[in-house]
């Protein structure tokens, strides 16, 4: 099926619409990238739900501001961890910044099932990652939303983190070694010796035994957190979609764009069609704002047989084809599209010739 990269730039203004997309992750922007088109009622419903279901929550979040009732959390929010009295509006765009705070590591997480150490780089990388599962899974449950879950990763963050920072850093602390932290403080003081070349073998002596044990360390950090390495790889994909869901959300916000219900294909049940009320372009009626005027929705219903759609010249025949197409796309890729009200047919395949 066609990738949304392929289709971006075939279909008239799902450019648009992409760019339109306030996505926050690399991972985010990839997944979406490499989407496929959905053909299954159920796979496209499933986004469809999870998108309407975060839209809800930022409507209503919207609407206690407006209201001043603010829901607040019960705990802290300073420096990404919770804060007393932040609203479900705070939460949500916290949220969203912790996804911008999500890479792509899945280079680190393949090194760990096969059996390579990290350096201190990737062990910084899976303990940042899983600091930010850990601060977006709490965010949800303030928020009340179960649009997506996560492993618990107390036990990552553990062995990571020994001095309990909770901080985006990683190095081999002394607390993992014993012996470790008494040669770095005799290194320590050894360098601070204007000294002979003897004593400045002696701390480079010294230098390599730390360096041997940090090595040692890095290996068994990687043993312990290979088990987890499946888990991580399935968060970096939820995270990645709860960034195009969010993103849905705010873009059928921002456009008037509705959830289509979602009609049996054709030839299983008599008389289905796709019908469209108030179908608009989002790409032209921004443009039509932007100059004080107003775009003129269309009402359309399409099934098996041939729809003639007839006009004058430059009545917008090209532009109602065109936006019915797009529309199509929007739908088996998942988003809300362009309309007061619509009924959409799935298809497998969706041919335009302009």
């Amino acid at each position: 099926m066609a990738q949304f990269s392929y289709m971006i730039n075939k279909v008239p203004g799902l450019r648009f619409m992409a760019d339109a997309l306030e996505l926050q992750s690399g991972p985010g922007r990839l997944h979406l990238l490499r989407q496929h088109l959905m053909t299954s009622a159920d796979e496209i419903g499933f986004h469809l739900a999870k998108t309407d279901q975060l839209k809800q929550l930022m409507e209503s979040a919207t609407a206690d501001t407006a209201d001043n009732r603010q829901p607040t959390t019960s705990k802290p929010l300073k420096d990404g961890n919770p804060d007393e009295g932040i609203g479900r509006k705070q939460l949500i765009e916290s949220l969203r910044h912790s996804l911008s705070e999500v890479h792509d590591i899945t280079g680190t997480l393949n090194m760990l099932q096969t059996d390579l150490i990290p350096d201190d780089i990737g062990l910084f990388e899976i303990k940042r990652l899983a600091l930010i599962i850990e601060r977006v899974s709490y965010l949800l449950r303030e928020l009340d939303c179960d649009v997506v879950a996560f492993d618990d990763v107390t036990e990552i963050i553990t062995l990571l983190d020994p001095e309990k920072q909770r901080v985006p850093h990683f190095h081999i602390y002394d607390s993992y070694n014993q012996e470790l932290a008494v040669l770095r403080r005799q290194y320590d003081a050894l360098s601070k010796r204007s000294g002979t070349p003897e004593q400045e073998q002696e701390a480079e002596i010294v230098r390599l035994q730390c360096t041997e044990i940090e090595d040692r360390v890095r290996e068994q950090l990687a043993l312990q957190l290979k088990p987890f390495s499946d888990n991580l790889l399935k968060a970096i994909d939820s995270l990645a979609a709860l960034d195009i869901w969010l993103a849905k959300a705010l873009l059928a916000i921002r456009f008037g764009l509705s959830k289509p219900t979602i009609a049996s294909p054709s030839g299983k049940e008599e008389g289905v069609k796709t019908i469209y009320h108030k179908l608009f372009n989002p790409a032209i009626e921004d443009a039509l704002k932007a100059k004080g005027k107003k775009y003129q929705p269309v009402d359309i219903m399409l099934d098996d047989a041939p729809c003639l759609i007839t006009g004058a010249n430059m009545a917008g025949k090209t532009v109602l084809l065109k936006t019915v197409a797009l529309s199509q796309y929007l739908f088996q890729y998942g988003f809300f599209v362009p309309a007061r009200k619509a009924v959409i047919v799935p298809v497998d395949r969706i041919m335009t010739s302009l």
